[in-house]
């Protein structure tokens, strides 16, 4: 594989953020729709059209809390690769992105988990969620004490 320079898959990264965040513009006049649609399908677990309107209700507005969370995750995700591209890697801004994308990441876990009632796949999704933010909760740790051995580093004579 080609070696690719840091600055080449920041790139890279803010692109396929930009696609994702037009993705999620033009999928939401069909939300209603595919909520509607996977509610009505049957699956081994039950029938969910059994389910009262205001469940349904419910998953829809769930479906666009996620949506909600999602854009300002990437917002975050902005940020903090325009931090990266302009080489500012030790800064307190930088911990800031990474605590607002790992509470991102723990909204959406208890947003899914929420809708597990309905969909059992929807569990397994909230937990990989809200590893997704520990493990940003531990990077931003080990970048906050970098950030604090550079700074008493830059002190010593």
């Amino acid at each position: 594989m080609l070696p690719i320079s840091n600055k080449t898959s920041t790139r890279i990264s803010l692109i396929v953020s930009v696609l994702l965040v037009i993705a999620l513009i033009v999928l939401l006049p069909w939300v209603p729709d595919v909520v509607r649609s996977m509610l009505d399908t049957a699956d081994n677990v039950g029938d969910r059209a059994e389910l009262s309107q205001e469940a349904r209700t419910y998953v829809l507005i769930a479906a666009y809390a996620m949506i909600a969370v999602a854009f300002l995750a990437m917002g975050l995700l902005f940020f903090l690769l325009f931090d990266v591209l302009r080489e500012r890697i030790f800064q307190p801004s930088l911990i800031r992105w990474l605590r607002g994308l790992s509470w991102c990441c723990f909204g959406e876990g208890a947003l899914f988990f929420s809708i597990g009632f309905c969909f059992q796949i929807a569990l397994g999704v909230g937990l990989a969620a809200c590893f997704l933010g520990l493990c940003l909760r531990v990077v931003k740790n080990v970048i906050a004490e970098a950030i604090r051995i550079k700074d008493e580093n830059d002190f010593t004579i």
